[in-house]
């Protein structure tokens, strides 16, 4: 989950406008997707 925040800060440095929006939305909805994988596996 961290390396999601790590690509987030480097896409904030990088990028701009619509592309740092969308890579954002991107990792988001990795980390999301990521984080309820752990969620029922431990369950």
């Amino acid at each position: 989950m961290g390396s999601y925040g790590i690509l987030a800060a480097v896409a904030f440095r990088q990028l701009d406008g619509p592309m740092r929006l969308a890579v954002w939305v991107f990792l988001a909805g990795l980390a999301l997707k990521t984080w309820i994988a752990l969620y029922r596996k431990s369950s």
